[in-house]
């Protein structure tokens, strides 16, 4: 993706406090999209803000790109070849090798990567050999990601493939922490990993951890909640 700023005069900023006054947004589009563009973009990739028509996107954008330095595109080229997902509570993004089903974690500030296992490992061997790649991309979605045990372990949550592995850089393979996961939620926080079951009488949250280290991770209940109504005649 090319690198792309937008900037904004203070005009934009002022609000309209007279019906004579013109909209705040209206000096957008007095700009020239001619000085703005973007060379390196071809003719049917180029969109200009200030082309934007009347309707609810004009005044939308107009509040999005309020501000001095509105925004600022970089090229990922780590990106490329890879099914994304993210970002992490940490602020890593999960790719998804489509060639080789690889699995990297991307910071993309610093753009350092960390190689983990494929994500086909979590998989019955005789699933790889009979399913065609495209079904597999889709089965190996992530759907949730994040760092345990104190940030040294990676999990990921393949909902589609109903599992919930965990690696380390360095693995051969992902260990499936949970072989028939279905978890309403699961998110990471200050170095563990959480996920909420869909169980709904009484709903539990569970921790990805490392009780022994000479043991894979496995899940330990941390909270019970209170019950969900089935239905409206138990409110």
């Amino acid at each position: 993706m090319a690198k792309r700023a937008r900037t904004l005069t203070g005009d934009h900023l002022r609000s309209s406090s007279s019906s004579n006054q013109a909209p705040s947004w209206g000096a957008k589009r007095a700009r020239s999209g001619s000085a703005l563009r973007d060379r390196s973009l071809p003719d049917s990739e180029w969109r200009d803000w200030s082309s934007i028509g009347n309707g609810p996107a004009w005044l939308i954008s107009e509040r999005v790109l309020a501000g001095d330095d509105v925004a600022d595109y970089a090229d990922l080229p780590e990106l490329r070849g890879h099914r994304v997902f993210g970002p992490t509570a940490e602020g890593l993004l999960v790719l998804l090798d489509e060639a080789t089903f690889a699995v990297r974690l991307l910071n993309p500030l610093t753009r350092q990567l960390t190689d983990l296992p494929p994500a086909n490992t979590v998989l019955d061997p005789t699933s790889l050999m009979i399913s065609p790649v495209h079904y597999l991309l889709h089965v190996l979605t992530v759907h949730g990601a994040g760092l345990a045990d104190g940030s040294a372990t990676v999990v990921v949550y393949f909902e589609n493939a109903r599992k919930l592995a965990a690696a380390k850089p360095g693995d051969e393979r992902w260990t499936v922490v949970e072989p028939d996961a279905s978890f309403a939620s699961v998110s990471s926080f200050a170095g563990r990993f959480y996920c909420a079951t869909r169980h709904a009488i009484r709903p539990v949250i569970v921790e990805v951890r490392t009780t022994d280290h000479r043991l894979p991770p496995q899940l330990v209940v941390v909270a019970k909640l209170a019950g969900v109504p089935s239905s409206p005649r138990n409110l």
